[in-house]
């Protein structure tokens, strides 16, 4: 608060979404930027799916897209995005800002008040979506394994089942070391041998 004033909100008003969504792309980009990684929410295709969804659902009576934003003043601090279907709100993008608050862990307040949002409003469940991040660790009662398989048929599909686990491996692996700005680059070039 010292920074300014801290304001949560849902943002159901249809132009406020294509704002926020704009907003929090561009938020999640930095963000990968930032940390070396690609940043497919810059490509038109990825905007063009986000804007599509917003659209789709709207007249849903079913489903709907919600998009929570924490902001300091007007700065936007972290966005969230997903669907919430069958009382069940299933999380697909959130971002943090770039700037010197970000020490203060404007992502963890945001899932604090989207989370006591969620419950007021009767909805049972928050699914994190796959990945590993330790705010999941901290906010999940169950957690649901994903299993990859892969069935390689002849000499050539045995050798890139191979390198395809090796790399998929090091990839899960480097997610959780603390070395990760060692293992990206083992990972980049395991990635193009692939």
């Amino acid at each position: 608060e010292k920074l300014g004033t801290v304001n949560f909100s849902v943002v159901t008003e249809r132009s406020a979404q294509e704002t926020l969504l704009l907003d929090m792309l561009a938020q999640k980009s930095a963000a990968l930027k930032r940390s070396g990684k690609s940043t497919p929410f810059e490509d038109r295709e990825s905007l063009a799916f986000y804007q599509e969804l917003l659209a789709r659902y709207e007249a849903d009576e079913n489903t709907k897209i919600l998009l929570s934003k924490l902001s300091i003043d007007d700065a936007l601090m972290a966005a969230n995005l997903g669907v919430l279907f069958n009382n069940r709100f299933y999380g697909m993008i959130i971002s943090t800002t770039d700037s010197d608050a970000r020490r203060h862990s404007p992502g963890r307040l945001l899932l604090l008040e989207f989370n006591r949002y969620l419950s007021e409003n009767g909805i049972a469940v928050h699914d994190f979506g796959t990945g590993v991040a330790e705010y999941k660790n901290n906010w999940c009662d169950q957690t649901i394994e994903r299993y990859h398989v892969l069935m390689p048929s002849g000499a050539k599909g045995i050798f890139l089942a191979l390198v395809i686990r090796s790399t998929a491996g090091l990839k899960a692996w480097a997610k959780q070391s603390k070395y990760k700005s060692r293992v990206a680059t083992a990972h980049a070039w395991a990635t193009r041998a692939r």
